[in-house]
């Protein structure tokens, strides 16, 4: 079985779907930049777990109908990705890999936004070479924030995929975490 991946060059970010487990990998300590849609007042978490190494996620969400460029912007001449080097990403948990989006990252998101993220691998020791590749799964969960018991979103999965992760429970919260996979032949 072979797998052929057609990257994007010049920092132009992969779409990212919500809802689904995506399986991909980034190159050495290259960032690797996505990006998706999400609305006004819209919450979610994004979890991302790398298989054997470790990394590192910064996400920001940016107005759609933003006309004034960002310092250093190197998306679409509006946008800057996130990264370290900047204090404008929102928070990242380490220890549940989740990083949050609340409603207030989203109250001004009228006509849309787009949330930005930037992907790299956490360079520990020794020189990290261009041609290894460093798999990890992304995983994004946005949902309106009056959602109601009928309207969390399945997460899609796929086969032979992995999906890692925690959960946390608020006091007298039950858990609702629901996925979805297609099983292409008789299993």
């Amino acid at each position: 079985m072979i797998e052929i991946t057609i990257r994007e060059i010049k920092n132009t970010p992969t779409y990212l779907q919500k809802g689904q487990a995506k399986l991909d990998f980034v190159c050495g300590d290259r960032f690797y930049y996505l990006y998706t849609d999400i609305g006004k007042n819209e919450v979610g978490e994004i979890t991302l777990n790398f298989l054997r190494e470790f990394g590192n996620i910064w996400a920001k969400v940016v107005r759609k109908d933003q006309t004034s460029a960002d310092e250093e912007a190197n998306w679409r001449g509006i946008y800057r990705m996130p990264s370290s080097g900047w204090a404008d990403s929102l928070p990242f948990d380490g220890y549940t890999k989740k990083l949050t989006v609340n409603p207030e990252d989203t109250e001004d998101c009228i006509e849309g936004c787009y949330l930005l993220i930037s992907v790299q691998i956490s360079q520990i020791g020794e020189y990290v070479e261009d041609y290894k590749f460093y798999p990890f799964s992304i995983i994004t969960r946005i949902t309106p924030s009056n959602r109601a018991y009928t309207d969390i979103q399945k997460v899609v999965i796929q086969v032979d995929e992995f999906v890692i992760g925690s959960v946390q429970v608020a006091e007298n919260e039950r858990i609702y975490d629901f996925f979805e996979c297609w099983l292409p032949h008789d299993s």
